[in-house]
């Protein structure tokens, strides 16, 4: 569960507006035991992104939150490589509340395969860089794709 609210906050910040305050529905019980365990509130938790959704590291909100998050989700294979399946199958249900135009799930699960293949390899030293990269690219790619849908 809290897999998906963390890829969630993650769409949220894909969304071509201009605001990056986090929508109370996107965390769930886990992201708010995270916010709990770090004392951090939404404003706070909204300091890990800079005006273009990108995540910001290294930054001290980024890193502190997600070695919370990274200990509670399978972001990772035990190989080290990232967890395809999870990461875009919750994608996949995320976008369409995302994108501006409505698109249906086969649509959606293709558009989140694209994003995940051109995003996949796993950049950084650590865990929380290498989230942050991904989250990263997947911005960029959504921002390509998005008018393509």
């Amino acid at each position: 569960m809290f897999r998906k609210a963390v890829l969630c906050l993650y769409i949220a910040c894909l969304v071509l507006v201009k605001t990056i305050e986090i929508p109370d529905a996107l965390i769930d019980e886990v992201a708010a035991a995270c916010m709990k365990e770090k004392n951090f509130d939404k404003a706070k938790l909204s300091e890990m992104f800079d005006d273009e959704f990108h995540m910001k590291y290294p930054h001290d909100v980024t890193s502190k939150f997600m070695d919370c998050a990274l200990g509670k989700v399978d972001f990772f294979q035990e190989d080290g490589a990232f967890n395809r399946e999870v990461l875009t199958k919750d994608l996949a249900k995320a976008l369409p509340n995302f994108l501006s135009d409505k698109i249906d799930d086969k649509k959606a699960a293709e558009l989140a395969n694209e994003i995940y293949h051109d995003c996949s390899v796993p950049k950084g030293e650590s865990a929380v860089e290498k989230v942050a990269n991904f989250h990263n690219c997947m911005i960029v790619e959504l921002k390509k794709k998005a008018t393509a849908v």
